[in-house]
């Protein structure tokens, strides 16, 4: 999620909808559910994996962990297409039929087609040699991917009520987390440990002084803000907090970054179900009418969700060696090169429907975030 940004792009909405008090961040379940997963599953995972505590372990509780929430934050993204009015926009012009289906063929072609070569060239030549920066740049895209949708949610939760910040903060915090991106990256291709060196030594200091001057402005904020402002006040520093550890924790060791995504994964869910039940048409749409009963079922569409996740992140790792998956052979190879298609394409479509600059996703989305 590269663009959750309601209230900065368009102040006049945003301002219309402050007054109408808690509204979606700002409610206790979905705070409860963001805030407690660092503490429920991302340092208890740390922890032990510092610990060597998975160490020799085919299936590791991080693994199991990212089965069940991380592949399925990757397929809740297209459910989005079984949805008529979001079907009316992505056809609508050409430059949308390009953005939204050829783009994202293209990207299977591509991807699949890179594997089954490298594949069938064992590794070797040149295919394999260039397997290596393949996946450095999907890792470097996935870091990005992750620190922009907090950069979003951060300032969501700052749009979360009748509070104003200044409009600096949004620049600052674009940078503090391209800064931590740079960190991450940096420590993944210098043997995924942190290394003290002119680069990683110029951006942490630079971070440093970045945080420091968004917890001042926001805790100045907090205590200059009314007693019955003072909770929507804490959002955004307590989210500050917990999202920067998790990411230097990925800084420190790139071998925690699984571990660390359990806030980035939840979040993710909640900021979907929503949407993934909006605007439906069941009676002019077959998709719809389908989506309409997961919406009166939704813990089928869960299980189908957790089950189909399950399928394609375990199975390569429960039948195959999980050092070596282009090993397999069959459906155990087709099964690990969808899931690698899986998390590119979700990568891709997501940086499209969170684009609030444009008219139409202010228009479906705006309700769905901000109390009417």
């Amino acid at each position: 999620m590269f663009r959750v940004l309601v209230a900065t792009n368009h102040p006049a909405e945003v301002a219309a909808a402050r007054p109408w008090g808690r509204n979606f961040l700002a409610r206790p379940l979905p705070l409860a559910l963001i805030f407690g997963s660092f503490f429920v599953f991302t340092l208890p995972l740390v922890l032990m994996e510092h610990a060597g505590a998975f160490d020799g372990w085919r299936i590791s509780p991080t693994f199991v962990f990212v089965a069940v929430l991380g592949m399925s934050h990757f397929l809740i993204t297209f459910p989005v297409y079984l949805n008529k009015t979001n079907m009316e926009h992505f056809t609508g012009s050409a430059k949308s039929i390009i953005a939204y289906f050829v783009a994202p063929v293209a990207i299977i072609i591509i991807v699949g087609g890179f594997y089954y070569l490298r594949a069938w060239e064992r590794s070797a030549g040149i295919i394999g040699i260039a397997g290596f920066w393949v996946f450095s740049v999907l890792r470097g895209l996935d870091f990005y991917h992750v620190l922009r949708q907090t950069f979003g949610v951060l300032e969501l939760t700052k749009s979360q009520s009748k509070l104003t910040y200044p409009a600096h903060t949004k620049d600052v915090s674009r940078a503090f987390f391209m800064a931590l991106f740079l960190m991450q990256y940096h420590t993944f291709v210098n043997d995924k440990a942190f290394t003290l060196d002119l680069v990683s030594g110029g951006l942490a200091a630079i971070s440093t002084v970045l945080f420091t001057w968004l917890m001042v402005v926001y805790v100045a904020r907090y205590l200059r803000s009314a007693p019955e402002d003072k909770s929507y006040a804490l959002i955004p520093i307590a989210y500050l907090i917990l999202q920067t550890a998790g990411a230097v924790m990925v800084v420190y060791r790139s071998m925690f970054y699984l571990a660390s995504l359990a806030m980035h994964y939840i979040e993710y869910h909640i900021l979907m179900q929503p949407r993934v039940f909006a605007h439906l048409q069941p009676n002019e749409s077959v998709a719809d009418r389908l989506m309409d009963w997961f919406k009166r079922n939704q813990w089928i569409f869960y299980l189908v969700l957790v089950g189909t996740s399950l399928f394609f992140y375990m199975g390569p790792r429960v039948f195959n060696d999980f050092e070596h998956p282009l090993g397999g052979k069959g459906w155990i190879f087709a099964v690990f090169v969808a899931q690698t298609i899986i998390a590119t394409l979700h990568f891709y479509v997501d940086a499209l429907l969170w684009r609030f600059g444009n008219p139409f996703y202010r228009k479906t989305l705006g309700p769905l975030y901000f109390k009417p």
